[in-house]
């Protein structure tokens, strides 16, 4: 498989000398049914996180939390079976934890046991107030997972490539810097955060779209990572290939109930972008509740919950309302 073979080429020329850790990382336990042991959050400072415990805390406590929101009526549905699998916030745990095991094994980062655990507790605080049901779940990612996006979990996982330095995620540079001219199979460089029409963030060559994967796979996922401090511009800009001066749109604002939209992720919460408004553009729409009639030609998102799509009606679906 390709990203099999993206670890190995990694790690060949590191084998020898760190085959031991490497077999151990790659054996801690269960991805996210549940915490491989009493966890990052009740280990003590001085222990060393893996990368397994790393994504664990973070993306595999996201998914235990949209579990807890399913009924066991939810649990019999092709749709639960799919969000449990093959669908992209599982994915996304995965690619955590191979992005992480080749950046520790490339001794480009180090993982801080101490924040790690207050990262975790400062995660399960969030989402034992706010689960992630299917309602937030099913939203499409709008850059890192807002429940990620703290202080602690910045702070677990810590850059060491200094400018001009390689690197293959922002991550991996040192606190200020951004990797730029990056692809999934090759290294950009540590700079500080371009300037207005300069380069910026992944290479062109497969900028926002990934690499092919393998026949019948799913596309590769490439994670949106709150990990230390790494502005991909300068200040007042953003980056779409190049650095562009920032707008408020840009900013990061989202389209109401009857503006137009490209799609979901552009629409408030508990709206989608709906196909079926204009022939000549899309407008973000209410999600139905539970009862209501399915649009047939956005049935993964124009219900608050499911749609059981044999009588065109919206369902309850792992907390929806």
């Amino acid at each position: 498989m390709r990203s099999s073979s993206r670890l190995l080429s990694h790690l060949i020329p590191l084998l020898l000398p760190a085959c031991v850790a490497a077999l151990t990382a790659c054996n801690e336990g269960p991805a996210y049914g549940t915490r491989s042991d009493a966890g990052a959050a009740d280990a003590p400072p001085d222990a060393s996180p893996s990368a397994h415990h790393v994504c664990d805390v973070t993306f595999g406590a996201v998914l235990r939390s949209f579990e807890s929101c399913c009924s066991v009526a939810d649990r019999k549905t092709p749709l639960y079976r799919a969000e449990t699998t093959g669908a992209p916030r599982v994915r996304a745990l995965g690619t955590c934890e191979e992005d992480l095991a080749i950046s520790d094994a490339t001794q480009r980062v180090r993982f801080d046991a101490a924040k790690l655990a207050e990262c975790a507790r400062d995660v399960d605080a969030s989402l034992a107030s706010a689960p992630q049901c299917w309602r937030i779940h099913n939203r499409p990612p709008r850059g890192p997972l807002a429940v990620l996006a703290t202080a602690s979990c910045a702070a677990a996982v810590v850059g060491l490539q200094e400018e001009g330095k390689p690197c293959r995620r922002d991550y991996e540079c040192i606190g200020g810097l951004t990797c730029v001219g990056w692809s999934i199979d090759t290294d950009g460089a540590c700079h500080r955060p371009p300037a207005i029409d300069d380069a910026c963030g992944r290479a062109s060559v497969d900028a926002g779209t990934g690499t092919v994967g393998d026949a019948g796979a799913p596309a590769p996922i490439t994670n949106d990572y709150a990990f230390g401090d790494h502005p991909a511009c300068a200040a007042n800009a953003f980056c779409d290939g190049h650095c562009k001066p920032m707008t408020e749109s840009d900013a990061g604002s989202v389209a109401a109930e009857g503006d137009v939209c490209t799609g979901d992720a552009d629409c408030l919460e508990g709206l989608y972008c709906s196909t079926r408004t204009s022939a000549s553009a899309r407008y973000c729409m209410p999600r139905g509740a539970a009862g209501t009639r399915c649009d047939p030609a956005d049935v993964d998102t124009s219900c608050k919950g499911s749609c059981a799509v044999n009588v065109a009606t919206c369902a309850s679906f792992c907390g929806s309302h």
